[in-house]
């Protein structure tokens, strides 16, 4: 046979294989395996097994024996010929270890999985645990389907598990969004991982992508300098540069257990030929990880357009108006909102040049976030409100939106649109006013013509007049002096307004003290989220306020740096860390939940109380 005639049969069978390959379809089944005899105080596994590509499966509770660890996640794909048709078939395992506690006949339910939008669940096994051990003819699994463990580990190294650190990028631009996930490689189970110190965010915006809660972790197999490992993605950030140059993220700490086999001393018996990794005793291995740090090479951005409003990344604008055909004094709403991906959060309010004529409030801000792996994206909507004080015919002019797209490295403008206004003659008997202090809502009020009184008229003497009389000139001085007070106690209230600084000192304990005491309900309610959101803004927020530092350059070290200024004895610093740390890895710790809230909410309160203190 030639071999033109050998490589098209090739191409033939090849494309007939992927054919009927991509053209396979099976059954989703999940099935549990394990022995239907152990003995008291005997090491067994129990695995669930899914012919489907799935993350993660839904187990019993395993409430009738002792929990050593798992799940242990492997992989296994099978090819099979048949009349000329490859099939293809996966099965991903996941293993539980257990110990049997007590004599008795026990059940372990079913553990359940999503493919597709539909759960599946699996057989229940039943399991007798007897004195003394059961036999090795009576440990075979109940199902046929066979799964063969890895053999396990006796020693740790610094190639068996580690912790790293993954940018989506190295090199970014100021104010570009960043993706920084932390994931876990271990080549032996792990029951459990504590972060002991999340990095400082100097120079960032952080903005958390996952609960890092972890019944939630996701789990996959990676290879990994020719090693393949199980993968469990512990945390996943977004990161804004706020600076340019070459900024570092310290490493990420935590500890992990570890499930090692212990090693067996031969016996010189012939039993040792049973000597498997099945019955070997299972070690727990406590170990401290460090990732590696990142550093992120920052570059300015080029020079700022006038109309630039802090935006970066990909962005559309869209522009309304509520009505177009106002009286004069009737208030209008012009809305502008941002929508895109990057860091929305930070965008300030777009210049746009309203008409001569018209009264303009500071307008009403409201985020929309959404945060996935991707990132973070959302919108952003600046709310005007706008009262015309004449008749006419006015054009609210068209505005430009620029953002830096940090993919073509440029500036984008994007115009709005103009809106013509018409202004009709108002009633002169009613007029917009404020209805609240921050000018963001208004409401029209109207008066209508009194009523001619019908009481008799009071006739005074005729020699006898008002006017240069006393009460003539007390009235007379009263109005000036009223207005001279109006205008004094005026500018003092505008004056506080306008410093940010002394208000948002002036607040910061009532604050505080609100969000404690809401803090306080959710820890008597046992509201984990609800409590570690409030005692976290309780405690950050009103360290932010009291030293006037922005949200944007809020980190530890920023917090040390006030509190030193201020003369702050550095015994009260050290206690104020350690109280922000335990704010910050309390709610990822293990363990007795109510116990840590409870310390958590005294610590704030003692911080608080500090500060005031020290500061009077």
């Amino acid at each position: 046979m030639s071999t033109k005639r050998i490589v098209c049969l090739f191409v033939i069978l090849w494309g007939a294989a992927l054919f009927s390959a991509g053209g396979f379809c099976q059954n989703v089944n999940i099935s549990a395996s394990g022995p239907s005899v152990v003995g008291v105080g005997q090491q067994f596994t129990v695995t669930f097994t899914v012919n489907a590509q799935v993350d993660n499966i839904k187990p019993p509770s395993f409430k009738d024996f002792d929990f050593l660890g798992g799940p242990s996640k492997s992989i296994s794909n099978f090819f099979s010929s048949a009349n000329g048709q490859v099939q293809q078939s996966t099965n991903i395992s996941f293993t539980y270890y257990l110990r049997a506690k007590t004599e008795g006949i026990f059940s372990v339910l079913a553990a359940s999985c999503q493919v597709d939008g539909k759960t599946y669940e699996s057989n229940a096994l039943t399991v007798r645990v007897e004195k003394g051990g059961g036999s090795p003819a009576q440990t075979q699994p109940q199902t046929r389907q066979q799964t063969q463990q890895p053999q396990g580990q006796t020693t740790l190294d610094e190639n068996s598990i580690f912790v790293r650190a993954a940018p989506s990028k190295n090199n970014a631009a100021q104010g570009e969004q960043v993706i920084i996930t932390y994931k876990i490689y271990t080549l032996v189970p792990l029951s459990q991982y504590q972060i002991l110190k999340l990095p400082a965010n100097k120079g960032f915006w952080v903005e958390e992508l996952d609960n890092n809660k972890q019944d939630r972790v996701k789990q996959s197999t990676e290879n990994y300098n020719g090693r393949t490992y199980s993968v469990a993605e512990i945390r996943k950030i977004a990161i804004f540069p706020q600076e340019s140059g070459r900024l570092s993220i310290d490493p990420l700490e935590l500890d992990v257990i570890a499930q090692l086999q212990a090693p067996r001393r031969s016996t010189g018996s012939i039993f040792d030929l049973f000597d498997d990794p099945f019955f070997a005793q299972v070690q727990q291995v406590k170990k401290t990880l460090r990732s590696n740090p990142v550093t992120i090479t920052v570059e300015p951005l080029p020079s700022k357009p006038q109309d630039f409003a802090g935006a970066v990344g990909t962005f559309t604008q869209q522009t309304s108006v509520d009505r177009q055909k106002v009286r004069a004094n009737e208030a209008f709403t012009y809305k502008m909102t941002i929508s895109g991906k990057g860091n929305i959060m930070l965008i300030d309010k777009p210049v746009v040049n309203f008409p001569q004529g018209f009264e303009v409030y500071e307008p009403k801000t409201s985020l929309n976030l959404s945060k996935s792996d991707a990132g973070v994206s959302g919108s952003k909507t600046f709310e005007w409100i706008l009262i015309p004080r004449s008749e006419g015919k006015y054009v609210i002019p068209s505005a430009t939106f620029t953002f830096y797209d940090p993919t073509t490295k440029r500036f984008v403008d994007q115009k709005t649109n103009e809106y013509a206004i018409e202004v009709e003659k108002g009633d002169p008997n009613s007029s917009a006013v404020l209805s609240s202090s921050n000018k963001q809502e208004v409401k029209l009020l109207n008066s209508d013509i009194e009523y001619i009184k019908d009481k008799s008229v009071k006739l005074h003497p005729k020699n006898k007049s008002f006017f240069r009389s006393d009460l003539f000139w007390i009235l007379l001085i009263i109005p000036f002096v009223l207005a001279t007070a109006c205008i004094l106690l005026l500018r003092s209230i505008m004056k506080s307004r306008n410093n940010v600084s002394a208000m948002r000192l002036k607040r910061a304990t009532s604050v505080a003290r609100k969000r404690l005491k809401k803090a306080e309900k959710f820890l008597e309610n046992k509201d984990v989220n609800g409590f570690y959101v409030e005692i976290s803004q309780a405690m950050w927020g009103y360290l932010s306020d009291k030293f006037n530092i922005s949200q944007a350059k809020l980190s530890m070290d920023s917090i040390q740096e006030s509190l030193a200024k201020k003369n702050v004895n550095q015994e009260i610093i050290a206690q104020i860390m350690n109280a922000l740390n335990d704010c910050e890895y309390a709610r990822f710790a293990p363990g007795d939940t109510t116990e840590n809230m409870d310390k958590l909410y005294h610590e704030a309160i003692h911080v608080i109380t500090k500060v005031e203190n020290e500061l009077k």
